[in-house]
């Protein structure tokens, strides 16, 4: 326990001496970067929207005279096989 407390305070007083740029400098450039992933993550949300809604479009623009016709022999009763 001793020992990590004490690397602690080492590895702290070392980053404080070495720390090639400010803290307020670190936190800006962090803030910077969640800024960008939630960026990216949004516009990559808004294109798989307008992709779903382009296929939605497609799927629902089929007009009834796009079906095919329905023959009519094939209506009615199911025929039961011989021998059963």
């Amino acid at each position: 326990m001793i020992g990590k407390i004490k690397a602690f305070g080492a590895g702290f007083l070392l980053g404080i001496f070495v720390a090639p740029r400010s803290g307020s400098a670190s936190r800006q450039l962090l803030l910077d970067r969640l800024a960008e992933f939630f960026e990216s993550g949004q516009r990559r949300f808004e294109e798989l929207e307008e992709d779903l809604a382009g296929r939605r479009r497609a799927s629902t623009s089929l007009r009834e005279s796009d079906w095919p016709e329905v023959d009519e022999t094939m209506i009615g009763e199911p025929e039961t096989g011989s021998g059963a």
